[in-house]
């Protein structure tokens, strides 16, 4: 019987994911004594597998990266064991698992998109969301200087929510996990509101999303703004509308 050891040497995980949500986990296995082998990775939630995936190790002292698609059904704070099943003339099994603290919410996430002219992107972001139980996103469209309507994401408890259009106050805008803006020139954004959507991005930690169009980005007039520092390029400022 040849002596070898396999071992979990490193586990990627988020540490917040939504209840129901698909997990992408990445795990490194190292081993020493079994090339060649195929050894299958399990993740345990309390016991229960939630998801496995087949690994073939490489030579001796080469690390193997696996990902794991897994299931986070259980909400609340769980600890997720990664585990390589003892492998016959293995002596050392206490390094093959290793566990992961993972906080599962039970809450629905909510994108504002908020767009300035009528455009094919926001009927086919409706049909991608609607089944999804856990991102809900609430459309916000400029019909008319000063007039707004919310296109879907309707909210019974707020029926009034955003009907003076783009959030004024950072406790509106914050309640959002991430923004999209559209075709909607700076002008349109107070300073405040061009420094809150900053904010929003910093302090927050919400997702920005800019799209093209011909009142996005330095055609937009965002050079020099706060939104300009947010965004991952870099726009002239001297490229106005």
């Amino acid at each position: 019987v040849l002596a070898g050891d396999v071992q979990i040497d490193r586990v990627s995980t988020p540490r917040t994911v939504l209840k129901d949500a698909s997990l992408l986990v990445d795990v490194l296995v190292r081993h020493n004594g079994f090339a060649g082998r195929t050894v299958t990775v399990d993740v345990e939630d309390e016991g229960r597998i939630v998801g496995s995936e087949q690994v073939e190790l490489p030579a001796d002292g080469t690390p193997a990266s696996v990902r794991i698609r897994a299931s986070a059904t259980q909400p609340g704070p769980r600890m997720f064991r990664f585990r390589v099943a003892q492998q016959e003339g293995e002596l050392v099994t206490q390094n093959n698992v290793r566990e992961a603290l993972i906080n599962v919410r039970d809450a629905k996430e909510q994108i504002l998109y908020f767009e300035g002219e009528p455009r094919f992107e926001m009927k086919f972001l409706r049909r991608a969301v609607a089944d999804d139980k856990n991102l809900e996103v609430v459309a916000l469209q400029r019909t008319a200087d000063n007039k707004f309507m919310r296109i879907f994401g309707d909210d019974p408890e707020n029926p009034d929510d955003l009907l003076g259009g783009f959030p004024k106050t950072r406790e509106e805008l914050f309640k959002y996990r991430g923004l999209i803006i559209g075709s909607v020139e700076a002008g349109l954004f107070s300073g405040d509101q061009l420094q809150m959507i900053a904010d929003f991005v910093d302090r927050r930690g919400g997702g920005l999303l800019m799209l093209g169009g011909g009142r996005s980005f330095g055609e937009g007039g965002y050079g020099g703004t706060p939104v300009a520092d947010a965004l991952p390029l870099l726009i002239d400022p001297r490229t106005r509308t």
